[in-house]
């Protein structure tokens, strides 16, 4: 084994020998140029029928010398009978030139070009797209590339939406040179696209190379909508936000996603139990989609939480609403004087002077409501007295709450308003009660009394009676009038008579 190297390493020096002496006769032969597509298989021919001085050069390396190897690159390059040589899955460190020394003398000439395809793909800033279709939402612009990586020689590229060219001002191109492999290029096409149709396809063509033919590749895509979901309660929008039924009261509750592509997947959840959607339409005019849920709902828990929620089979995240409704009771406004219920329409009389003590009660509410008094108006705090105690609504066995509030005076001369005021948002049910109050000795006229009314927001009294005490007053001054009238006339006649006796 020695032996045999010692023998192979002496004929390659004779050969570089005799190449240094000979290269002068065979400057004038022209190489042959030959194209290979990378791991494709190329044959370089030679035949050469002498013995000894037969040799292949790779640039100005030995590759064979005889029919042994001397280059790991070419492992998979074969010396056949005829001298010529094949080279199997040619990569492109194989490009280059080669010569085929026979003799000790160039025979052959060639010049290695190999080409390689590119890697050619649809992208998206974010990730490369590997799915037969795009989903794209409509009324939005997007951009997207067409790539042609590690290409030799560089490609151009053409991009195409259903078989028309895109407007060249909505396109960019660029080719740069490869950051992963060297000797190759990377071509880009970008585009920005706003897709006014419902489905269509995008093309993206790779120019020819020198043995390669045009390629194409193609993606399918569809427009989807975004729905805008809603919640609404008997008709009225409260999404996000809380609203208040009273107990025991029937709502409709509406969950919908309008204006969708494709029709979106509802699903309404009252309390963690779901409902989901059982009508689905379509507008003939944009192709876009209506799906609702109806519910009707008796409230009869303090909170309720109200969840729709709309998912697409494609393009956007799970979109929610919701709302809480809270359950109120309105109370039940009773009204006393001196500890006696003045029933809703009756007459009370009390002496002028006489102090009385009025009572106003709010009882069985939630949530609590506070009450005070108002005198003309103005807040009145003397002797007032505010007492709250919770009981339990026997239908629902969920707390309720009551208010009392007193207040002690006297009747007065003149007009006198007493207010009652219930604070008691948010019941939207308005109560009338009242009562008519006579003060002794006063003369009445038929509907002047007192007047105690329940409203949402409070409760308010009014005096409307005439006393005698003004009716006399009335009947004094114009006495007064009159007698002051009748004494200016006897002056004024006094005078005249006593000028015209002077003259």
């Amino acid at each position: 084994m020695l032996k045999t190297y010692f023998y192979v390493l002496l004929g390659t020096l004779l050969v570089t020998d005799c190449l240094d002496a000979s290269s002068k006769n065979n400057l004038g032969l022209n190489s042959t140029r030959i194209a290979v597509v990378e791991s494709e298989s190329v044959l370089l021919e030679c035949i050469c029928e002498s013995l000894e001085g037969k040799f292949w050069k790779y640039e100005q390396d030995f590759i064979f010398v005889g029919s042994n190897l001397q280059d790991e690159t070419l492992s998979r390059s074969f010396n056949l009978t005829d001298f010529s040589l094949y080279i199997t899955s040619v990569q492109l460190l194989h490009e280059g030139a080669y010569q085929c020394w026979c003799d000790y003398m160039v025979q052959e000439k060639y010049e290695l070009n190999v080409e390689v395809i590119p890697n050619l793909f649809f992208t998206t800033a974010s990730s490369n797209i590997t799915m037969e279709v795009l989903y794209l939402e409509e009324n939005r612009n997007h951009s997207l590339m067409c790539r042609a990586n590690g290409a030799k020689p560089p490609v151009n590229l053409k991009l195409m939406i259903n078989g028309h060219a895109f407007n060249s001002s909505l396109t960019k191109f660029w080719v740069d040179e490869s950051s992963e492999r060297s000797g190759t290029y990377d071509s880009v096409a970008k585009l920005w696209i706003r897709p006014t149709d419902i489905t269509g396809n995008i093309s993206c063509i790779r120019s020819p190379q020198t043995i390669s033919k045009e390629q194409h590749i193609e993606v399918s895509f569809v427009t989807y909508a975004i729905p805008r979901i809603l919640l609404s309660i008997d008709g009225r929008s409260y999404a996000n936000r809380s609203t208040y039924v009273e107990e025991g009261h029937a709502v409709l509750v509406r969950c919908e996603a309008e204006g969708a592509r494709p029709a979106a997947n509802l699903t309404l959840m009252i309390n963690n139990i779901s409902f989901e959607s059982t009508y689905s339409a379509t507008r003939p005019h944009d192709h876009l989609f209506h799906t609702l849920i109806n519910e009707h709902l008796v409230v009869i828990q303090e909170t309720t939480l109200l969840t729709c929620i709309g998912r697409g089979e494609y393009g956007y995240a799970e979109q929610s609403v919701h709302t809480k409704i809270i359950t109120f009771v309105p109370p039940k406004l009773k009204l006393t004087i001196n500890g006696e219920h003045i029933p809703n329409g009756t007459t009370y009389n009390n002496t002028k002077g006489k102090w009385v003590l009025v009572t106003c009660e709010a009882f069985g509410a939630r949530p609590s409501v506070n009450l005070t008094w108002l005198v003309n108006g103005t807040s009145f705090h003397y002797s007032n007295v505010t007492e709250r105690a919770e009981k339990f609504n026997k239908s629902s066995w969920l707390p309720t709450s009551s208010t009392r509030a007193a207040i002690n005076m006297s009747s007065a001369e003149g007009k006198l308003t007493i207010t009652c005021a219930c604070i008691c948002y948010p019941y939207p049910r308005r109560e009338f009660y009242y009562f008519k109050m006579l003060t002794t000795g006063e003369i009445a006229k038929k509907n002047e009394f007192v007047e105690f009314s329940v409203s949402r927001n409070f409760l308010y009294a009014q005096l409307y009676s005439l006393s005698i005490h003004n009716i006399c007053m009335c009947i004094y001054i114009y006495i007064y009038i009159y007698i002051y009238i009748y004494i200016y006339i006897y002056i004024y006649i006094y005078i005249y008579i006593y000028i015209f006796a002077m003259l």
